[in-house]
């Protein structure tokens, strides 16, 4: 076997435990990635899974409890499984289980809490050094979220990148940095008896490296892992190349839709706080929450997006015995929230530790115990929700075809304001047919017969032009729930039509979710259920963050100018 080809076999490990909603969030970007790896526990780090890996992968989490999960056993079996050749890569958490106080792979020590700023989080800007991690970054923006710190206890240790800046649209505790200076900072930091200015980070290093017998550690408190974060994404698929860790093809989960008693309870808590202002969710690309100090915003939102995924995965069934646990909290948790947030609109200073409400401190003691580590009821219901998602990703991996996937379809869209969503449909769609496949091209919303479709005919290619579907834009005369049921009819002809073909384009499909002619529901229904080898292609305007999740690959044609807005009309050949 050649050099080459023992690099591509290489494999890499995520460790699972006590990573909960960061682990998920590691999960899913390594597969979208395209990133090979196989999940493992800590009780198969202690029965020498490791022993079948080249590198191990470990997400963000309570370091304390990652290490509290290994024991002594399999904390021994990770030094060792390093030592002997393999490759560290821990972000945030998983890179303070590698220090000093953890695993003792890095030299280094958490910073004091005095020196500390601890509850960054949203977008900065990094100091980069000379690395290969960095190829193809441009514009040095990552994602932190409530790091700890580095001190440095070794001057061997190879800083790759250093703090610079936070950005506008990150938050120090519950203050956002936009408009903040360093006046308005002091003021805040004596007001809440913590540092909160972001410059006392600058120059601090953030991303490191060393070595550790004849393995390599790197340790970052980025999260490379941030939904839809592109230079996050680059310095993933970079750490893959340099350490020869396998590839896969990039895979989106498509989910159904969430239901059940478990992820009810769960989903009503997380509004209860975003009504009572408690938290909210920041805007994509981050996927992540901001809340009030003294409030555990983090904690209700990692159950509800744990439950909405486990609901996804097994339907309502599988969770019915977490039901009157999940229950219960939710009971609990409405009461504290709602002390909470009468004791904020008083102006009461709210830590984790402080209440002036003995109600308020025995609901927080119950629910999440005494110290601000994950305890209490919401340790037992995290707990059990985590081990069933555990199974289920194990599950969907396992059920993966061997090999690299090739004949499994993916699923396309092309979406955005920009003009050349439908010109590329139609070229994918060429191609296909010059390639063999059997292709079916299809059209809603589109009244006048395009040009291309009948090149596409010539070609060989199926067309169906579902006319009848028209933009309700376009036809207001038409009655809405007319035009609904048409589109759902068409929806439901097209989806019996798939199985004959490998390539399907739907042209103007994400544009009648859009205009609400077929709810997302009755559209992720149609993704979810299409034969496993059709390539689906869906084309329109505004396609819904659930449609894009739920795709393989999502292109957005943007417009930075249009002829069009100068008054120009369509031209034949161009536009039709």
């Amino acid at each position: 076997m050649s050099l080459a080809d023992k690099l591509e076999s290489r494999k890499c490990a995520l460790l699972w435990d006590e990573s909960f909603l960061w682990g998920l969030m590691s999960y899913r970007a390594l597969r979208a990635g395209g990133l090979g790896f196989e999940l493992v526990s800590a009780k198969d780090v202690r029965t020498g899974a490791l022993e079948g890996f080249d590198a191990l992968f470990v997400p963000g989490g309570w370091a304390s409890n990652k290490l509290k999960a290994l024991g002594k056993e399999g904390a021994e079996a990770i030094r060792r499984f390093v030592h002997e050749g393999g490759a560290y890569i821990g972000l945030c958490g998983g890179a303070g289980l590698a220090t000093n106080s953890g695993l003792g792979l890095i030299s280094i020590e958490r910073k004091a809490l005095d020196k500390r700023v601890p509850s960054l989080a949203g977008s900065v800007r990094l100091k980069l050094g000379e690395s290969p991690l960095w190829d193809g970054i441009d514009d040095p923006e990552f994602q932190i979220w409530w790091p700890s710190q580095f001190e440095l206890a070794d001057e061997s240790i190879k800083v790759l990148a250093r703090m610079d800046s936070a950005s506008d649209d990150a938050f120090s505790s519950d203050m956002p940095v936009s408009g903040m200076d360093s006046r308005a900072w002091a003021e805040a930091e004596e007001a809440y008896g913590i540092n909160l200015d972001p410059q006392k980070m600058r120059d601090d290093p953030v991303v490191v490296e060393a070595e550790y017998g004849k393995g390599t550690v790197i340790a970052s408190l980025v999260h490379f892992d941030s939904p839809k974060n592109m230079n996050g994404v680059r310095v993933l698929g970079s750490l893959w190349e340099r350490f020869g860790l396998e590839r896969t093809l990039p895979w989106h989960s498509s989910s159904g839709r969430p239901s059940g008693a478990v992820y009810e309870s769960m989903r009503e808590l997380f509004e209860l706080g975003k009504k009572n202002f408690l938290w909210f969710e920041r805007p994509e690309p981050d996927g992540m929450i901001q809340w009030r100090r003294g409030v555990r915003g983090l904690e209700y939102f990692t159950l509800y997006r744990l439950a909405r995924e486990l609901s996804s995965c097994f339907g309502p069934a599988k969770l019915a015995p977490l039901e009157q646990m999940a229950h219960e909290f939710a009971a609990q948790g409405a009461g504290l929230l709602a002390l909470e947030a009468t004791a904020i609109r008083r102006g009461e200073r709210l830590t984790f530790k402080e209440a002036s409400d003995n109600e308020m401190k025995g609901l927080r003691e119950s629910l999440f115990g005494k110290g601000k580590s994950h305890g209490g009821r919401f340790k037992e219901l995290l707990d059990r929700m985590d081990g069933l998602l555990y199974e289920c990703l194990r599950e969907a991996m396992a059920k993966e075809p061997a090999g690299d996937g090739a004949d499994i379809g993916r699923v396309h869209i092309y979406t955005g304001p920009g003009k050349g969503k439908t010109t590329a449909g139609v070229g994918l769609a060429l191609r296909a047919k010059s390639r063999g496949l059997r292709v079916l091209y299809t059209q809603f919303m589109k009244e006048t017969r395009g040009g291309e479709t009948e090149l596409l005919k010539k070609a060989g290619i199926e067309v169906r032009r579902f006319t009848e579907v028209l933009s309700p834009l376009f036809n207001p005369e038409v009655e809405m729930e007319k035009l609904c049921q048409l589109a759902q009819d068409s929806l439901k002809e097209l989806e019996g039509m798939l199985d004959e073909y490998d390539l399907v384009v739907a042209d103007e499909f994400v544009t009648m979710v859009a205009r609400r002619l077929i709810t997302e529901d009755a559209a992720l229904s149609f993704i979810s259920g299409r034969p496993e080898h059709v390539e689906l292609v869906l084309t329109g305007r505004g396609a819904t963050e659930r449609l894009m999740d739920a795709a393989d690959l999502v292109s957005e044609v943007g417009k930075v100018k249009h002829y069009a807005d100068g008054g120009l009309r369509a031209r034949k050949g161009i536009e039709y």
